[in-house]
């Protein structure tokens, strides 16, 4: 609002905004506690990853987490996925390669074209169905997962999907042809499956032989 300039001791996640009573510093607007929220979801994320996980692979986990983090809420206030994010989901997928050595490089490479390419499709012939900044998640995505868990992270995103689309019908905010983010399911779907995607197939395989 006042467009004055931060310094450090404005900067300090969590701190600042509870010491500054969750207004500037400077002209005493009031700032938004989502960014009190997302600092700490941030934190805690970070500490949670690193007493479960030994590097590298905690260190990448994190970098993924932030950046979907960044996607679902970009996603969900403007309906884009800046392209700058969808980079940096590819080069962790190029740091995935070392980092868990287990994913085949062919199982890469297929999963760039395993989703990304129907999504495309889809959205050629239907109008809206899907934002391009979907299908260019989705081709990171694939490339960081391998198709195999790729599948399991977007069959988690088509359910959390269905479900905010159904309960924003029962709520009567949209309408059956209007559109909303799908950025955030498919955010939540690829962490889910980074880490817990063949766990989920086990248990899936195992299921279907009952």
């Amino acid at each position: 609002t006042c467009e004055h300039r931060l310094y450090p001791k404005d900067l300090f996640p969590i701190f600042s905004w509870v010491f500054l009573g969750g207004k500037c510093r400077y002209c005493k607007e009031k700032i938004s506690p989502r960014y009190l929220i997302v600092e700490a979801i941030v934190g805690v994320s970070g500490v949670l990853l690193y007493h479960f996980y030994t590097l590298p692979q905690a260190g990448l986990l994190f970098a993924v987490f932030c950046i979907l983090l960044c996607i679902t809420l970009i996603d969900a206030d403007t309906m884009e996925i800046p392209d700058s994010l969808n980079v940096a989901i590819v080069l962790c997928g190029i740091l995935a390669i070392f980092a868990f050595p287990e994913v085949s490089l062919l199982s890469r490479v297929i999963g760039i074209f395993a989703i990304s390419v129907p999504l495309f499709l889809i959205s050629l012939f239907i109008a809206g169905a899907f934002g391009f900044g979907d299908v260019k998640l989705m081709l990171g995505a694939g490339f960081l997962l391998g198709w195999q868990h790729e599948l399991v992270g977007f069959f988690i995103a088509l359910i959390l999907g269905g479900i905010y689309g159904a309960a924003l019908l029962i709520r009567k905010k949209k309408g059956g042809k209007d559109h909303f983010a799908f950025g955030p399911c498919l955010a939540v779907g690829i962490f889910a499956a980074l880490l817990t995607g063949q766990e989920l197939i086990d248990w899936y395989l195992a299921l279907m032989h009952l």
